[in-house]
């Protein structure tokens, strides 16, 4: 009898355990998205900048960091209104 509650308590540890751990990689994603905050604005306002030169964008553009497998993975969409055309190209380089 007294072995089915030591069972039952060690299963409880292992699960508790793992819980930590998930618990622990979601605080570190957490923190690693607060101090790339100002970078991500910083990163923004720079691809605008660049993508303006070739394109017309038609709304705000989305910049996202993110982590994966240890990774960061930095994500960029924009809606393109249109091309600029390869004179006006000319003129802004």
């Amino acid at each position: 009898m007294f072995s089915w509650f030591r069972r039952k308590r060690a299963d409880a540890g292992f699960g508790s355990r793992e819980q930590a751990k998930k618990r622990l990689a979601i605080v570190l994603v957490h923190d690693r998205a607060e101090i790339a905050g100002d970078l991500v604005t910083l990163l923004r306002e720079r691809l605008r900048g660049v993508l303006e030169e070739f394109v017309e964008l038609a709304d705000e553009l989305k910049v996202e960091m993110n982590t994966a497998e240890g990774a960061a993975i930095l994500t960029c969409a924009a809606r393109i209104k249109q091309l600029r055309r390869r004179s006006s190209l000319e003129m802004v380089g």
